[in-house]
């Protein structure tokens, strides 16, 4: 929060937390697994107290309300909360960013005819230029579809393996 202690990585040694959701990949994985890097402990240890809120929203409110210190909310989460007028950007300060991480994958059966895929592939790249399908792109939160390749979710492949090493410890 602006105006609050906390204005680097370093000065929320010690701090509040709230992640999203155990099961959350950007709300909870990424920050103990690459954050846990960056700051080199564990982010249970880094932080005096760490809580869930149940969702990015609820942390971004817990944080601008004062309630907790700090929370790792995806971007378009955050945007949500902001959108909606439950706080101002001006208000927070954002410390961290991760790399991206890939939304969820819309996807077809390899055995379908390559005419009836290259049409799928055309639909959803072009989708954004299409009149009204503004909603639909914002329901799935995006504004728009990019191709992508396996090897794009190998970051998901990496927090997973890191995820089950460390309940192998």
């Amino acid at each position: 929060k602006k105006g609050s202690k906390f204005t680097s990585i370093d000065s929320l040694k010690g701090s509040t937390l709230a992640l999203a959701d155990p099961g959350s990949t950007s709300g909870n994985l990424m920050p103990r697994v690459v954050f846990s890097k960056v700051v080199n402990m564990d982010i249970d240890k880094f932080f005096g107290k760490v809580i869930y809120s149940g969702s990015h929203e609820l942390s971004a409110v817990a944080v601008n309300k004062g309630k907790v210190d700090a929370a790792f909310v995806a971007t378009h989460r955050f945007d949500n909360v902001v959108n909606k007028g439950e706080i101002k950007l001006e208000d927070v300060n954002i410390l961290w960013e991760s790399k991206p991480i890939p939304q969820d994958p819309f996807v077809y059966r390899k055995p379908l005819c390559e005419d009836i895929k290259k049409n799928i592939r055309e639909t959803f790249l072009g989708l954004d230029k299409e009149p009204g399908a503004q909603k639909f792109l914002a329901n799935v939160k995006s504004n728009k579809f990019v191709a992508m390749t396996s090897e794009d979710y190998d970051i998901i492949r990496d927090l997973k393996a890191a995820k089950d090493a460390r309940k192998k410890k």
